[in-house]
């Protein structure tokens, strides 16, 4: 949605989450070359405590580090956001208006949230606020054999049932979907729910009761598949090279294919990191495997993560430009069925 960052040059400790900044605010020794810290939180996004986030802490965080850059006399710059790059102006003004009813207050702010403006001015969306579906409130009677049970469903699975109705009914009506200019697909909708509790389960089971194609509990525990662990070890290694670790997996992953005994020549008695040793290594598939690694670095450079893993697990090649057996293996169709299912 919309963004607040917040900036500072160094002699403050980085990394970690607003929590760990305001109880571990340390000096850095002299030594260190300086580096700055940048940190951002978005407060509309924080309310529900999402991932564990905490308003009250970031900007307790924040006013600790701006005091200790004071005192330190190094600059300290909060920068507000006022653009968002990613909510349409329909949701931006739900949003917006919902927070202003509510006051700063609910916010545990001491002023209003300023309104964001959108990027994306042409981009349809809309926002449909349902009422709330409550079980019914029935008093026990005094039950007698000749009196028949009545069932009611709870609050979640009414809920779970009309969405999928809702949904059963812009597929069977072939609802047109702006902004793709052709019908509704079931692979279109995405159902968020706060945690995986009950109304998951009543959510999947309602729509394979309407017919309707879902990816169920067992299909998104992507960290369990081998094959994601592989590329989370390529995603890691980007990151960092000096990751020995990761990149070890990675070597041993279908991407290059290495076996036990030519991953411990290089890495056994090396001086330095295992990439260095990669690079500086005379073996010719050392050397083509330092020249994919290299490319992939440069990618992560310059993609966004969704293209970056498109490049690696499509054309990013051999870097002869062949088709050789060292390159089929990064293309093995189990780690295309593993990711993209």
């Amino acid at each position: 949605m919309c963004w607040s960052t917040r900036r500072r040059t160094p002699t403050m400790p980085s990394g970690g989450s607003s929590a760990r900044w305001s109880r571990n605010i340390s000096p850095v020794p002299a030594r260190m070359r300086p580096r700055s810290l940048f940190a951002v939180g978005d407060v509309k996004q924080a309310i529900f405590g999402f991932q564990g986030t905490d308003p009250a802490t970031f900007l307790a965080a924040e006013a600790a580090f701006g005091a200790r850059a004071l005192a330190a006399n190094v600059p300290f710059t909060s920068l507000p956001l006022a653009t968002s790059f990613r909510s349409t102006p329909a949701v931006l003004q739900v949003v917006d208006q919902v927070l202003t009813d509510l006051g700063p207050a609910a916010l545990g702010q001491d002023a209003a949230s300023p309104v964001h403006k959108p990027a994306r001015l042409r981009s349809g969306g809309r926002v449909v606020l349902w009422p709330m579906v409550e079980a019914a409130q029935t008093e026990e009677a005094d039950w007698t054999p000749d009196q028949d049970l009545m069932w009611e469903p709870d609050a979640e699975l009414q809920l779970a049932s009309r969405i999928a109705e809702q949904i059963k009914a812009w597929l069977e009506a072939r609802t047109l979907l702006p902004a793709r200019g052709r019908p509704i697909r079931p692979g279109d909708i995405l159902l968020l729910v706060r945690s995986r509790t009950t109304i998951a389960a009543a959510l999947i089971a309602a729509l394979n009761a309407a017919g309707i194609p879902v990816a169920g509990h067992d299909r998104v525990k992507l960290l369990q598949e081998t094959a994601i662990r592989d590329v989370m070890a390529l995603l890691r290694f980007v990151l960092q090279p000096a990751d020995d670790l990761s990149l070890a997996e990675l070597l041993k992953s279908p991407f290059l294919g290495w076996s036990e005994d030519r991953l411990m020549c290089l890495a056994h008695a090396r001086p330095g990191s295992l990439w260095t040793a990669l690079q500086t290594s005379q073996d010719t598939e050392a050397a083509q495997a330092a020249a994919w690694l290299g490319q992939a670095l440069a990618a992560a450079d310059m993609t966004a993560p969704y293209e970056f893993l498109a490049h690696v697990l499509g054309p990013l090649q051999e870097p002869n430009g062949s088709t050789s057996d060292w390159g089929s293996r990064r293309s093995r169709p189990w780690l295309y069925c593993s990711i993209w299912r």
